[in-house]
């Protein structure tokens, strides 16, 4: 005989073979014990959603999502002459072997069965789907922390962990949300590493970014968190406000400082210096052909770094104002009244002088 709980009931089974983890199964609720009579199955109903799952371990199993168990009244007898069985068999403790009904499903406990969410669950369960998510929610996060690049004015932000706000937490011990009330003081727990927190109200992860945006009171827990075995997405990704918001946040908790631009030379701001520069050296030829006071008025009336680029252009200068002079057509231009004027042909000759320099 087989019970079955399926993907649409409340059903849920518990299935523990090994006597290390007996003291984990829940009390008060419908209890079998199985052929192998070191191990149980505890029969429960879904209290809101959290604890119908499937979850695979190496001491046992929950069995809820169309999956099923032997039922009491069913015999299934060790056949030691298969190695399978034989192993099986060996591994039993003593009591186990020497009890009567060894091979039988029985009746442990038999009452209603209780309702129960994820925080009933035993812990051999529990810390296998929180090792579970926070492998998938380092993942995810990883690749989130791939779409910034470089540094800049959230680089620091980008450094922070969950502990670093909350302060350290054990890894899998839970503890009450400190953003929200509860009915349950175990409803938030920090990963190994404390990069990431686990909301197991609104079964949710969230790395520091998303944790000061609710802190904020920008977004909800369910809405920042990224929902657990990929349920969705965080609502604030590629949320550019979120970024400033826990930025802000960030810096006044002291978590961060306050970032000051570093300015640094780019191959375009490099550029932009030398057409600069260029553009100085015309200017100043300019002054060197008008007057002593006209040329002392506008130098002084220059920012200081344009000052500075001024003296340190003197000795090209010179040198180029003794080419123009040696340019007779300087002074033939009929009708040329003014240094200006003759500029104005001598400009393409001056470019290519720069070009060689």
């Amino acid at each position: 005989l087989g019970l079955s709980a399926r993907a649409d009931d409340p059903l849920i089974i518990i299935d523990i073979d090994n006597p290390k983890f007996q003291e984990q199964l829940p009390k008060k609720t419908l209890t079998a014990t199985s052929r192998k009579r070191a191990g149980s199955h505890a029969f429960c109903w879904d209290k809101d959603g959290s604890a119908k799952k499937n979850i695979p371990t190496d001491f046992g199993e929950m069995r809820s999502d169309n999956q099923y168990v032997l039922a009491c009244g069913s015999y299934v007898p060790f056949n030691l002459e298969n190695k399978k069985d034989k192993d099986a068999y060996d591994k039993l403790p003593h009591y186990a072997k020497d009890d009567k009904l060894i091979g039988y499903y029985t009746i442990e406990e038999c009452i209603i069965p209780r309702k129960i969410d994820f925080n009933g669950l035993p812990d051999l369960f529990k810390n296998k789907v929180m090792d579970d998510l926070e492998e998938e929610a380092n993942i995810k996060n990883n690749n989130k922390k791939k779409e910034f690049t470089g540094v800049g004015k959230y680089s620091e932000l980008f450094k922070l962990k969950v502990s670093d706000i909350v302060g350290l937490i054990p890894a899998n011990k839970r503890q009450g949300h400190p953003l929200h009330e509860s009915d349950t003081d175990s409803n938030f727990s920090l990963t190994k590493d404390g990069t990431l927190g686990h909301c197991w109200r609104h079964l949710v992860s969230l790395n520091a970014v998303q944790y000061l945006c609710v802190k904020n009171g920008y977004s909800k827990c369910e809405d920042a968190g990224t929902p657990h075995k990929g349920r969705g997405i965080s609502k604030i990704r590629g949320d550019k406000k979120a970024y400033k918001v826990a930025y802000k946040e960030a810096v006044k908790l002291g978590l961060i400082g306050e970032y000051k631009k570093e300015i640094k030379k780019s191959r375009k701001l490099k550029k932009f210096i030398l057409n600069k520069q260029k553009d100085a050296i015309y200017s100043y030829l300019l002054l060197l052909l008008a007057s002593k006071n006209t040329r002392n008025f506008f130098f002084l009336s220059l920012d200081f770094k344009f000052q500075e680029i001024f003296l340190n252009l003197i000795p090209l200068v010179k040198s180029l104002k003794s080419f123009i002079e040696g340019l007779s057509i300087v002074f033939t231009i009929k009708g040329a009244k003014s240094p200006f004027f003759w500029f104005y042909f001598i400009k393409k000759p001056i470019k290519d002088l720069l070009k060689l320099h």
